[in-house]
């Protein structure tokens, strides 16, 4: 598979998108509490808490934008998926949604 110039730009805006809404938003959700203890770390240190939003606006944003540049409706497709997956992740993040015990 052979990468072209419109592919890396996309992978790079990607990036650069997911790098400053993750910034912004570690910000807003230490100044409104949302935090949880990283069990994974040394000496209890607290992380932010959920952090996937930043993620999500990145790959959106660049999924939005080969749509419009190439109009292919496949990308929609994996527009859809990734819109509806993110929402259930997100409510699952705020409330507990069950499954396995």
């Amino acid at each position: 598979m052979n990468l072209g110039l419109f592919e890396y730009g996309l992978v790079l805006m990607s990036f650069i998108i997911t790098y400053f809404a993750t910034k912004i938003l570690i910000s807003l959700l230490i100044n409104s509490k949302r935090v949880v203890l990283d069990y994974h770390k040394e000496g209890k240190k607290f992380v932010a808490h959920p952090g996937g939003p930043a993620l999500i606006i990145g790959l959106i944003s660049s999924l939005v934008l080969a749509f419009v540049i190439t109009n292919d409706i496949r990308i929609l497709a994996i527009l859809g998926v990734v819109i509806i997956s993110s929402a259930i992740g997100l409510v699952d993040d705020f409330r507990s949604l069950g499954g396995r015990k």
